[in-house]
């Protein structure tokens, strides 16, 4: 594991010139389950927040491109596994309890 993606596990931040940015700092929203939220809610959270992470490190870390790639990657990969699962269309609208 590289140190940026260990940097990223721990959320301890990354540097860019010279300046260390916390990733807390950048992110305003979290995702807070509720118990109206649908499994195809989450789903979509999980989707969208690698999305919106890859975004955060093109803009204030573009030399991080390997990174971004990677959560692109991974957004596109839990897409990829969510749809095309069997069960997903019989599940989807199941309310968080």
């Amino acid at each position: 594991m590289t140190i940026q993606a260990q940097n990223i596990k721990l959320g301890i931040g990354l540097a860019v010139s010279g300046k260390m940015i916390k990733l807390k700092d950048l992110l305003s929203e979290r995702y807070v389950s509720k118990s109206s939220d649908t499994i195809e809610d989450v789903y979509q959270s999980v989707v969208d927040s690698l999305e919106d992470l890859s975004e955060l490190f093109k803009k204030h870390a573009p030399e991080e491109r390997l990174l971004s790639r990677t959560l692109e990657k991974q957004s596109m990969m839990v897409r990829r596994m969510i749809t095309k699962s069997k069960s997903y269309q019989d599940i989807k609208n199941i309310r968080h309890d």
